[in-house]
């Protein structure tokens, strides 16, 4: 349950503008090995629960604001995991070329919202840490729809998980045509 909820929450933070916004792709050529971010074993973590070591995890979001069910899964996760503290930096709207700059730089977050369009750069750079280990043993994991899935995964390599799926809708004013 501790790991499931621990995925969620990291899960719906990192893709909170995953598919919210469209945008040009960035052109950009950083080393296709750089590692975004220090790899937190949650398994670890959980296995000496009596007295864990303190973690820190930086998340870039899109917004300062979140919905009620958001704000009670993150209260809900920090008092199952009291030892980890969530540092959240807000970065309004999709964080691009500042994204490939930390992960040069080796300041990028542990976690970072973004939209489709910009993931898939990300992911075609190299730049963006595969999430496999986690999904394979989430039993929710199966409960997402593939169309979305499929869009995050590359060479059997699962790269993000969708938090919402935004519609596009199209409204007109009829005395104008």
């Amino acid at each position: 349950m501790k790991k499931s909820l621990l995925i969620m929450l990291l899960s719906l933070t990192m893709v909170t503008g995953l598919l919210a916004g469209c945008g040009a792709k960035e052109e950009a050529d950083p080393e296709p090995d750089t590692p975004v971010v220090e790899d937190v074993d949650v398994e670890d973590v959980e296995d000496d629960a009596s007295n864990p070591d303190p973690v820190e995890l930086t998340l870039w979001v899109t917004s300062r604001n979140a919905d009620d069910w958001s704000e009670a899964m993150e209260e809900k996760f920090l008092e199952e995991h009291p030892w980890i503290t969530l540092n959240k930096v807000v970065k309004e709207g999709d964080p691009g070329n500042e994204f490939y700059q930390g992960v040069a730089s080796g300041t990028a977050p542990d976690l970072v919202d973004a939209s489709f369009a910009m993931l898939d750069t990300f992911m075609t750079a190299g730049i963006v840490e595969p999430l496999n280990r986690y999904v394979d043993e989430w039993d929710e994991w199966a409960n997402f729809t593939t169309e979305y899935t499929d869009m995050f995964n590359v060479d059997g390599n699962v790269y993000a998980i969708p938090k919402e799926v935004a519609p596009m809708l199209f409204g007109y004013n009829k005395a104008l045509f």
